[in-house]
């Protein structure tokens, strides 16, 4: 027994250490995760400035870089030349799980290019934003870039947020779920056997479940808010759509032009039970901004329904693809003058 334990300690170290060296030598950035990076300043947060890591993730390992000021990509160069854009929004237009060349803030970059001689891209989004970060986010910043357009992501969380210092409860599931991250981080063998295990099902699984079984997707979230929106006497009662009406109001007051988009929950591509928090957000919004986009009937009519988000909210590569291919020509008009009256 001792022996054949001497022999799995041996292996174990050994896979261990060639995982090591091969990441060493093969990943462009060092292992870590973006919660490592969160840096806490006064009145708001950020990712800490200038870093750049490799995330292992079960859609495969996704880059990270961190501008100077603690945002996904490149910034806008100081001296102004064509068009500038300035995206916020939350986790979806940060591009949680996909490289930043394929987030969609990116790719309108080079579907703009032949209609816009140049453009200028700033994604200050961030994971776990709201409408109280994306106000902050642009009074401290976004305003500063003097952008010619703000698109503003909107997503279903937002309605009934709170400010990102106000403490909130944190159940079980979060705290063991934090853990195992933790853990699963301390060898890198564990790490990659986890990461291979949740691609088999991504990429396997998943798929399947999407193609077959759409009605098992869990709707609790669209349910959630529906309840919540439908409840509301008067909208503006309900957290955080004060900010995103002061935000709209900001930013036409700046001479920006405003595009809003309102992207939908994974559920709603294959049953139309939630279309009325579509319908809310519109009559909510819709009149405060230059234009309004709900992709969902895009998202509908695209040809394979399966491969357009990889979670309930997130895109996946083909999800960010048809995004930036619905706001490309909206978002030329409004750059070029050239959109309907």
């Amino acid at each position: 027994m001792r022996k054949w334990l001497l022999i799995a300690a041996i292996a174990f170290v050994a896979a261990e250490c060639l995982i090591r060296l091969v990441e060493a030598k093969q990943l462009r950035y060092p292992v870590s995760t973006l919660s490592d990076l969160v840096v806490l300043k006064k009145g708001y947060w950020t990712l800490r400035p200038d870093a750049a890591i490799t995330q292992i993730e079960r859609s495969g390992d996704v880059t990270y870089v961190i501008n100077h000021e603690g945002y996904r990509g490149p910034l806008p160069d100081n001296a102004k030349v064509g068009k500038r854009i300035v995206f916020l929004g939350d986790s979806v237009t940060f591009g949680l799980g996909v490289d930043e060349k394929d987030t969609y803030a990116r790719r309108l970059e080079a579907l703009l290019h032949p209609a816009v001689a140049s453009v200028e891209v700033a994604n200050l989004a961030l994971f776990a934003y709201g409408p109280y970060e994306y106000l902050s986010t642009w009074r401290r910043l976004g305003r500063l870039l003097a952008p010619d357009l703000v698109v503003v992501q909107l997503y279903m969380n937002d309605f009934g947020a709170k400010p990102w210092d106000q403490p909130a409860p944190i159940d079980v599931t979060a705290v063991l779920s934090n853990i195992t991250s933790r853990l699963v981080n301390l060898s890198a063998l564990v790490r990659r056997i986890h990461q291979a295990a949740h691609m088999a099902f991504f990429y396997w699984i998943r798929p399947l479940r999407r193609a077959y079984y759409p009605q098992s997707l869990n709707d609790s979230e669209p349910k959630q808010t529906l309840a919540l929106l439908r409840a509301a006497r008067n909208l503006d009662e309900v957290d955080s759509i004060p900010e995103i009406h002061t935000l709209l109001k900001e930013i036409k007051a700046s001479g920006a032009r405003v595009l809003l988009i309102y992207s939908p929950h994974e559920t709603q591509l294959y049953k139309k039970d939630y279309d009325d928090i579509d319908g809310i957000v519109e009559r909510a919004f819709a009149g405060e901004a230059d234009r309004y986009i709900d992709p969902l009937g895009t998202l509908r009519s695209a040809p394979n329904l399966a491969v357009i988000f990889r979670d309930g909210l997130h895109y996946d590569l083909q999800g960010h693809a048809l995004i930036a291919q619905t706001l490309a020509k909206p978002i030329e008009q409004l750059l070029t003058g050239s959109e309907r009256k």
